[in-house]
């Protein structure tokens, strides 16, 4: 799977003479793509230009998505490598906590359950961190200490 710059991503590709075709656009997205990831073998997690973050079943079938973040273009998302902190009987979408790194230098937290919410305020998921001199490219952390790396080009 291939993401655009056009927020559509080209599945299934046939070789020929060594060059590529796509068989089938899918358009999931407004503007570039640029995180595509699988999350538990059970969702594809797209985010972008558009500053959304959107899960999407295995046959591409929209199950959550997160636009209210108000913090720029997504360059980065990771997932905790806890289990998911939600109540499976409250609702059927269940990833672990999410953290969002953005084009205008913000780190924005996300739990799966602030999808369940109706006021866009409260989707917003929790400001981390502001204030980074350049965007941020990438956000690692240690699996067994309290640390994170947050990774820019200045």
């Amino acid at each position: 799977m291939d993401g655009g710059d056009n927020g559509s991503i080209a599945d299934g590709t046939v070789e020929e003479l060594a060059e590529r075709s796509a068989v089938k656009m899918i358009h999931l997205g407004e503007g570039a793509l640029n995180v595509v990831t699988t999350v538990d073998d059970k969702y594809i997690c797209l985010a972008g230009e558009d500053g959304a973050v959107r899960f999407y079943d295995l046959q591409f079938r929209l199950e959550a998505w997160f636009e209210d973040l108000e913090a720029g273009p997504i360059t980065s998302v990771s997932f905790s490598a806890a289990a998911p902190n939600v109540d499976p009987s409250r609702l059927d979408f269940s990833v672990p906590d999410i953290v969002v790194g953005t084009r205008n230098a913000y780190i924005v937290g996300l739990e799966a359950i602030v999808f369940e919410e109706v006021e866009p305020e409260a989707r917003r998921g929790t400001l981390l961190v502001q204030g980074m001199s350049d965007e941020v490219h990438g956000i690692a952390t240690h699996p067994s200490q309290p640390y994170v790396v947050i990774a820019s080009y200045r």
